[in-house]
This record gives structure tokens, sequence and C-alpha cells, in this order.
């Protein structure tokens, strides 16, 4: 259970708490006079209606500052951030950027006082309410002590209650303020993941022992909060064994393609289909045990090696002998060795002995990781994008050789490598254009050649598109 679950289970055990002692005591007043105990349920009333006030101007801000709050955290960030502070010492940007951090800390404080000072006058009206209330409920009993009902010390004691009772009532406000909190914040945050993953029932046939296929029947999808459909209409298939790559200028929608094929995204309209049966209907953890994936932002964590390729699958964190196979497979084996303290190194030099790797070193951990676990499908989502061409053909090749045997799903920038792929599918602006081989693709000369020609000058093989039409 999460800190919030904690929350509000806590807030409505002390309602519950409360009311009970409140039971007691509301009866004592009720049999003194029957306007005392409404008298001071309507002096706590404005309190509690301000604190619902309070958190939703509180949630409403922290919506409108969160901007600014990142921003601040990512200026934070340049300066204790070895890339950033070489460009910030050589431009000589300390000093706008000082500024810039003092602006957006101003303008943040100068919100955050606004609303301090809108709660600190509200209390203070809450708090004379309650005293106008407490004046009216003494003079009450002091009404009963002439009456010969109540003794002085009945009236102390009466004063005390009432005090409890004005005590409870704020405290079952403040209870209530918290639920409402939570609530509020967490509709937000449904109303960004938008949906509900669903891990399917605990039927045997709502598991996935090998992916024959994935599906996806004219499917379409947008993300939350935009009308601009990212996917329109996509109707595709790819079997076991399959080596798939998907292309696309920037913005065509590849990277969302693959996510909804491999369930981490939802789709709004269509359907996707696992060996025939909807995703809806399958237990997701087992299907994602049957999937890899090297994704463009693939994270480096600052963690020993042994962990960094273990991450693909826990299961194998202790397999010394299984991690140095992989390690060997991607060419890092001897590196790893030659360390000091071997697979328990930082890939960090933040903790003593560790080490920093190379761009293209980082990305063949990714590979490892990915590889780790027994899949049947890998997905290859440009993690390449950063590097030089030649590193970047080692590793595709690299790819190709782990990758035998498995469904391989391939999302490049440049095309060179998709000479080796089954089939090619073309998206342009959220939609399938072209689907084929290289040479059909080449041959139609449509958007992948258009595309792929104006690449040609990388490669060496400068007559590819006469030996195409040629052959």
């Amino acid at each position: 259970m999460n800190g919030n679950g904690v929350k509000v289970i806590s807030s409505v055990i002390g309602i519950l708490k409360n009311l009970i002692s409140l039971v007691g005591i509301l009866g004592i007043l009720l049999s003194i006079h029957w306007t005392v105990p409404i008298a001071l349920f309507v002096s706590t009333l404005p309190g509690i209606v301000l604190i619902f006030i309070a958190k939703s101007r509180s949630y409403k801000m922290n919506v409108t500052t969160s901007p600014l709050q990142r921003e601040l955290g990512f200026t934070d960030g340049l300066f204790i951030n070895k890339s950033s502070i070489k460009e910030i010492k050589i431009n000589n940007l300390g000093d706008y950027l000082i500024k810039r951090w003092s602006h957006l800390y101003k303008n943040i404080q100068k919100r955050n006082l606004g609303l301090a000072g809108w709660e600190a006058k509200t209390k203070s009206f809450a708090a004379l309410f309650l005293q106008i209330a407490s004046l009216c409920v003494s003079l009450i009993l002091i009404n009963q002590i002439s009456k010969g009902v109540l003794s002085i010390g009945d009236y102390v004691a009466l004063l005390g209650a009432v005090t409890t009772v004005q005590t409870l009532f704020s405290s079952i406000g403040g209870n209530l303020g918290s639920i409402f909190e939570t609530a509020i914040f967490n509709n937000a945050l449904m109303s960004i993941l938008e949906y509900e993953v669903k891990n399917g029932g605990d039927k045997k046939e709502d598991y996935v022992e090998s992916i024959e296929s994935i599906s996806l029947d004219n499917v379409t999808f947008f993300y939350p909060r935009s009308d601009v459909k990212a996917l329109a209409n996509i109707s595709l298939t790819i079997k076991k064994g399959e080596n798939v790559s998907i292309v696309g200028y920037n913005g065509s929608g590849k990277t969302t393609l693959v996510k909804c094929l491999i369930g981490l995204y939802e789709v709004n309209q269509g359907s996707c289909y696992i060996n025939g049966r909807n995703i809806k209907e399958i237990n997701r953890e087992s299907y994602y045990h049957k999937i890899s994936a090297i994704f463009q932002d693939f994270f480096k964590y600052k963690y020993s090696v042994r962990e960094n390729v273990a991450f693909g699958d826990l299961d194998k964190l202790k397999n010394d002998e299984e991690l140095y196979q992989l390690l060997e497979s991607v060419g890092l084996s001897n590196k790893v060795k030659n360390y000091k303290n071997k697979l328990e190194t930082y890939l960090t030099r933040e903790i003593p002995d560790g080490s920093d790797l190379s761009g293209g070193e980082w990305q063949r951990i990714a590979i490892a990781r990915g590889f780790l676990k027994d899949s049947d499908v890998i997905v290859l989502d440009e993690p390449t994008a950063a590097v030089d061409p030649i590193t970047e053909l080692e590793i595709f090749e690299l790819f190709n050789s782990l990758s035998k045997d498995k469904t391989t799903i391939t999302i490049s920038h440049r095309l060179g490598p998709t000479k080796y792929s089954d089939r090619i599918i073309v998206l342009d602006k959220g939609k399938i254009v072209e689907e084929g081989s290289f040479q059909t693709l080449i041959k139609k000369r449509g958007l992948f050649y258009e595309m792929y020609q104006s690449q040609s000058n990388w490669y060496k093989d400068e007559n590819v598109f006469t030996e195409v039409e040629n052959g």
C-alpha cells in the first residue's frame, strides 16, 4: 500500500474515533440546551469549508508551478553535472544561470507566500467565528445558571466540554480535508494514466507461454490531453521469427507503434492481439516476461556491472557464468575482468574504484541487459542514435547475431541495416504508407526510396539502386 492509501485509512480511523468521542459529549450538552450542539457544529463549518477550499487552491498552485519547479530542478542539476559544468565555464554561463535560478525561485516563493497569506487570513476568520460561538454558548450556560439548572462547577466543566467538541469537529474537518486532497491528486494521476493496465485472470489460458504472433487491428492511438492521432488505423501482424524494421521521419509514430505492440500503451480504438487473443484478456506480466527491449533512451544505472546487466532478468543476478558469457558476446568480458572489483565495479566515477564507459560500451551493456532474458521478442528502438556509423554497424551486427531464432522489431533512423530485414514498415504521420522488403521498396521509389536516397552518401554501396533495379 502506498503513502496515500495509508494517509486515507489513517484519516478514516481518526474520523471514527472523533465521532465516538463526540457522541457522549454532545449528549450531555444536548441535555443542557438543544441550541448548544447546533451552535458548536455551525461554528466549525466555516473552518471545515475553508480547509476544502485551501486544499483545492494548494493543488491548483502545485499544478501551475510544477513547470517552474521542474525548470528550477533542471537548473540546479546543471551546476552538479560534469557535462554541463564544462559548457558553463567555456561559455561563461554562470551569472546568467544564477540569475535565471534566482528568478524562478522568487517566482515560486511569491506564489507560496501568497497562498500562505491567504490561509493565515482564513484561519484567523475561522478562529474568530469559533470564539464568537464559544461566547454565545457561554451566555446560554450563564442563563442556565441564573435559572438554577447549573452550578458554577457545572459551568466550568461544560466550558471545557465545549472546547473539546470544537477541537473534535475541527479534527474531523482536517481529516476530511486530507481525504479530499488525496482524492484530487489521485484523480489527476488517473487522468494522466487514462487507463488501468489489467493483468488478466488466473486461468491457465490467460498466460502467455510463447509469442507466436502480435497483431494490431485498425488501431488508433492519441496521447492524453491531445486530439492529434499519433497512430491512425494501423493494421499489421508480426509472426514468430520475423525480422521487422520500422522506419519513418521523426514524429511519424515509430516508437508509439512499438509501445502499442508490446503492451506499454493501451490503444484508444481498435485491438491488439497476442497469439490471436485480445491483449486485455491475457496476463500482462507473463507477456512482458517474453519481451526484451532496448530503447533509444536506455538508462545508464550508476550501479555495478552485475546489476546493469542482471536488471534484464533479476533471477540471474548471481549467475556469474551467464553474465560473463553475455559480456563476452557483446565484447566487454575482458574489460570487466580487468577491473579491480570485476562484476562488482560501479559504472560511475562517483564511487571509489568505479569506471566510466564510452557511448558505444554503454550501448553494449544495454544490449547485454536486453538479451539476458529468455524472451521470444526483442525490440531495438534507435539506441544507436548517438554513436558514429562504424560503431552503429558493429552494434547492429551484434544485435543480429544475438537475435537469431527470435522475433525482432527494429527502429532505426539510419536505413542501411534494413537491407537485412524480412520486412520494412514505413510510417508517415501515424499511418503505414509502405510495407515490403528492401528490394521491393527501393523499386517502388516511394517514401522509403526518398529517405534512403537522402542518406545514400553514408553508405559505401553507391550503386545499390542500380543493382536492385537490375537484380
